[in-house]
């Protein structure tokens, strides 16, 4: 039985579980929609996106990068492990070079308790 993706609006975040949101089912994951982040004759909006997922599971979190908003053209991921007490954060800086980015997290293959996904963009 495969466990439905969660996609969530940028602008909606942080996703927590402590304001409401369904923990991720063990195997699941969640991920923004595509964000535009550079107009149409290249001037970036943005140089960098910050992505982050705190969990009290394992897990892999990703920055993807597309040039057409809809298919992915380079994908960085950081993998996490456990921590109880959710001190386990991934925290993934990546440079943008396409149009297009999302952020998206995986599940390992325990649900959770606990869990934080966001993002923010900066210059440098």
């Amino acid at each position: 039985m495969s466990v439905a993706v969660i996609t969530v609006n940028p602008m909606s975040l942080p996703y927590t579980t402590d304001s409401g949101n369904a923990a991720l089912a063990g195997g699941q994951t969640i991920e923004t929609n595509w964000e535009q982040v550079t107009q149409s004759d290249s001037t970036a909006f943005q140089s960098w996106i910050y992505a982050v997922a705190s969990s009290d599971q394992s897990g892999t979190l990703y920055a993807e990068q597309s040039d057409n908003g809809a298919s992915v053209g380079l994908s960085d991921l950081l993998a996490t492990g456990v921590d109880s007490a959710l001190g386990n954060s991934a925290r993934l800086k990546v440079q943008l070079s396409l149009a297009w980015v999302r952020i998206r997290y995986v599940n390992g293959s325990t649900p959770q308790t606990k869990f934080i996904f966001t993002r923010r963009f900066t210059e440098g």
